[in-house]
């Protein structure tokens, strides 16, 4: 009687309460450390969209003046109002400041809910007479 009484303590047949707790913390904290992760990333993935819409814009309104270079006379005020894009979240501010023989040409794009630089493009071109 006795050897089956020990054999009894000492064999496992189910899992405890304080095993079950134990596990569901831990997946607790591994799921919170993913989720996190997961939050960060979406966070990460809106900037760089922001970011690359912004590069865009910047670089088709530095298109539009590098081909007004080439094909008019230099008119500031019809430049700004040509290459302007009409584009809903995004400020595009055009400079040019003529240098000598050559202008400077700079444009920055700003995000119209932050207010946050979203890209800048800067060139020197030189306008046909």
């Amino acid at each position: 009687m006795g050897r089956l009484l020990n054999k009894s303590i000492f064999t496992e047949k189910g899992i405890s309460l304080i095993e079950i707790l134990i596990s569901i913390v831990l997946l607790s904290i591994i799921v919170v450390s993913f989720l996190t992760m997961f939050v960060q990333s979406a966070k990460t993935n809106k900037i760089s969209e922001d970011t690359l819409v912004a590069t865009y814009l910047a670089q088709d309104t530095m298109e539009c003046i590098y081909n007004s270079s080439k094909t008019s006379s230099f008119n500031s005020v019809k430049v700004k109002g040509d290459c302007t894009p009409k584009n809903d979240g995004y400020d595009t501010t055009i400079s040019i400041v003529k240098e000598e023989d050559l202008y400077k040409v700079l444009v920055v794009v700003l995000n119209q809910s932050t207010g946050r630089k979203e890209a800048q493009m800067e060139t020197l071109l030189s306008w046909k007479q």
